[in-house]
């Protein structure tokens, strides 16, 4: 069978010359056109079907991947760095307006510390004086005894402002290295690697910045005392009195024993309020929340030299020498208390020789005799019983002031329903309304609401909104078919309630001490359910109003 001739390549479309007809020309750009919109076809379909298999992919669970997986690693430390920048960002905010304070208060208490230094020295004409009067150079007499005083408050708080900038130095030092990149090879132990310097880092930072807070109360308050000390000072330094300057000394006083009061209130505010903003070291140090600082630090001490004490005193045989010489005094008491020939000194020696003799025998054996044990452990248990009863009054009163502190109701519905009904209704931001919509219920209103209407009409009026979305408006609207579910089922379950708490008054009456203690719980209960049953109908009646079909 012969072989066909291969086809002939199709020959190109000329373009239209000067020489071709206008026929020519119109044929050639028609078909241009044609190819054009096909390949415009083509390309939208592709496109389409991109779309197509990137939804089919997406609907697809990921690849399992491993736990030391350079993608995963690498949004772990990702995650960590952001967090590592937000509590930064924290830090810097409060050494630089530490920094921009201490530069304004150092120099404010310069131009009081150059007149209070020139004050402790001569003046220029009595050192003429005495220098013409005698040729030998002698030293100055002292200065007053206020004026040391003012001095040297001024000179300690201008220290600690100078000592307060060098730790704000070092602190945004500490600080900068957290956010630089560990200079090692994969991002798994750069993770590894910023989340251990971060975790060892942050407690001392943030004993820092309270060392910082107060370091610079403590220059603020050595200042304050040597100005108004000075003030004191130089309105009784004449004659006569000087009214306007104690008047002057007086209202200082006022306003520093009011900051010191207002410092007082903050605290007991904190100590009072668990959700305070006045919260600090000292607050939490009186009501014994907190995990850093002095007061963990003297704890910690604390319990280290006891336990090193008495692992000192165990090793060396403390508790078995107390034994041993207990049992050498009852002897020596029975042998003074029998009448014989040898004398009070004989018995004591004799007595003396028998212990020891004893204890040799004690130490020659291979373990120590149970009952110096026994001994030696009631005593280790009477002293921690003498501990535990010299701080049981300060045990006392800190469980006293944590029942006396107004906590918040964290786990508390209600007030989570007020908080979602009020943050609701000023909502700007119509994605996180989207977020939040979902969990809008008028079953949760009546339950756990504040009966106000008012309010409710404000959320719905929000959700309802034209910036909405389709569907958070469809969600309000199903809310009335699951309302009118709910009410049969949350009425079923109030008629049991009631059922139960008359049994338990019945045995309350009977004299059951456990149902009487539990009396006022069971009235709050009841009105609660009885303002639910009239929130119920209130709300009833307002979207039956609001219906038209």
């Amino acid at each position: 069978m012969s072989e066909s001739p291969p086809p002939e390549p199709p020959e190109p479309i000329s373009k239209p010359t000067s020489e071709s007809s206008p026929m020519d020309a119109e044929a050639n750009t028609s078909t241009m056109a044609l190819l054009t919109d096909q390949s415009s076809a083509l390309l939208g379909a592709v496109n389409a079907l991109n779309d197509t298999m990137n939804g089919v992919k997406n609907d697809q669970p990921y690849d399992e991947k491993a736990l030391d997986d350079e993608s995963t690693c690498l949004a772990l430390y990702d995650m960590v760095v952001a967090k590592t920048k937000e509590k930064a960002e924290e830090w810097n905010g409060t050494i630089d307006v530490t920094l921009i304070f201490i530069a304004l208060f150092s120099a404010v208490l310069t131009a009081f510390l150059v007149p209070a230094t020139q004050a402790l020295l001569p003046s220029s004409n009595s050192t003429a004086t005495n220098s013409n009067s005698t040729s030998t150079q002698t030293l100055p007499p002292l200065p007053a005894r206020s004026d040391e005083i003012v001095c040297a408050l001024y000179y300690l708080s201008l220290i600690t402002a100078i000592v307060i900038a060098v730790l704000c130095a070092l602190g945004r030092q500490w600080v900068r290295k957290l956010s630089i990149r560990p200079d090692v090879a994969t991002w798994k132990s750069r993770t590894i690697w910023h989340v251990e310097r971060m975790r060892r880092a942050e407690k001392w930072i943030k004993v820092l910045m309270e060392v910082l807070y107060w370091l610079l109360l403590a220059s603020i308050g050595l200042f304050m005392t040597g100005l108004l000390f000075q003030l004191r000072n130089l309105a009784t330094s004449f004659q006569g009195r000087a009214t306007i300057l104690l008047a002057t000394w007086e209202v200082g006083v006022v306003l520093a024993g009011g900051i010191a009061a207002t410092m007082v209130g903050t605290t007991y505010h904190a100590v009072r309020y668990e959700a305070s903003v006045f919260e600090g070291l000292v607050s939490r140090a009186i009501v014994g929340d907190i995990d850093i600082g002095l007061t963990t630090g003297l704890k910690i001490t604390y319990g280290m030299l006891r336990y090193l004490s008495w692992r000192g005193w165990r090793k060396i045989g403390g508790p078995v020498f107390v034994k041993r010489a207990k049992i050498g005094l009852e002897r020596v008491t029975r042998m003074t208390g029998i009448k014989g020939e040898s004398t009070f000194d004989d018995r004591l020696i004799d007595a003396s020789k028998e212990s020891t003799l004893e204890a040799r025998r004690s130490d020659a054996s291979s373990e120590i005799p149970s009952t110096l044990i026994s001994d030696a452990s009631s005593d280790q248990l009477s002293e921690s019983s003498r501990w535990m009863r010299a701080t049981q009054a300060l045990r006392d009163g800190l469980e006293w002031l944590k029942t006396w502190r107004i906590k918040v109701k964290r786990d508390s519905l209600d007030e989570l329903m007020n908080a979602y009904l009020e943050l609701i209704a000023d909502a700007s931001d119509p994605i996180l309304l989207e977020r939040a919509a979902a969990s809008f219920r008028y079953g949760a209103w009546v339950q756990y609401g504040d009966g106000s209407m008012d309010q409710l009409k404000k959320i719905l009026s929000r959700l309802m909104a034209t910036d909405t979305s389709f569907r958070v408006r469809e969600t309000v609207n199903a809310q009335i078919s699951w309302f009118s579910a709910w009410i049969p089922v949350r009425r079923k379950q109030i008629e049991e309630n009631r059922k139960d708490r008359a049994d338990q008054d019945r045995r309350a009456s009977q004299g059951n001490g456990y149902f009487i203690a539990q009396s006022q719980k069971r009235e709050e209960e009841a009105k609660k359910e009885d303002e639910e049953e009239l929130r119920a109908l209130e709300l009833t009646e307002f979207l039956v109003s609001q219906r038209t079909d």
